[in-house]
């Protein structure tokens, strides 16, 4: 089971059948498969409690939000090779599973903090970074504008405020211009079309 399969259904669903009780799977052997298994489901708790009650739980070490065999066997006093997969393989599939289960309720509360405290993505900021450059690129236009018109209402000079008359016309010409080219370029695409 790979954290991508995984949904927060799925997690969810996981979180409110785990009980004060839990039911034991049918495949659960008697023995130490039975002590194995309890003392893996009551690590599970302590990091189900660990993760849903820190507040930064992408601070949280491994060891806090996952069970190793080796928590497992060094809990009850048993060697870290007690408890292999070719012993007690259905208890190891079992054990996998729900450490992804861990990792993917540790990932949803992480998303959950970050959106509470308004954290962003990196599209989200590189998004802001070019409004915001677009932003300072017109107030800079903006500006340099009005002290170019608080230069030209000083000086008493005709000519200056002819000059930008004549510049502002020219500008209106070029856009008409540029958008007369944009049709034609159209129509010469068009007409290309219709020959091939």
């Amino acid at each position: 089971m790979s954290i991508d399969d995984l949904t927060d259904f799925d997690i969810d669903n996981w979180l409110n059948d785990s009980g004060d009780t839990p039911s034991k799977p049918e495949w659960l052997g008697s023995g130490m498969e039975t002590r194995y298994y309890d003392r893996f489901e009551a690590l599970v708790k302590t990091c189900k409690r660990n993760i849903l009650s820190d507040d930064s739980p992408s601070g949280l070490a491994f060891s806090h939000y996952q069970v190793g065999r080796a928590d497992v066997c060094n809990s009850l006093g048993k060697s870290r090779s007690a408890l292999r997969s070719d012993r007690f393989p259905k208890l190891t599939r079992h054990m996998t599973a729900t450490n992804a289960m861990l990792v993917a309720l540790r990932k949803t509360e992480i998303d959950k903090n970050q959106q509470a405290q308004g954290y962003k993505n990196k599209p989200e900021l590189l998004a802001e970074k070019n409004e915001l450059k677009n932003e300072v690129k017109k107030l800079k236009g903006l500006l340099h504008r009005q002290y170019m018109d608080m230069f030209i209402e000083g000086s008493d000079s005709s000519s200056i405020q002819d000059k930008v008359q004549k510049i502002a016309d020219l500008e209106a010409g070029n856009k008409q211009l540029e958008r007369q080219v944009a049709r034609m370029t159209q129509q010469l695409r068009n007409n290309f079309k219709a020959i091939q």
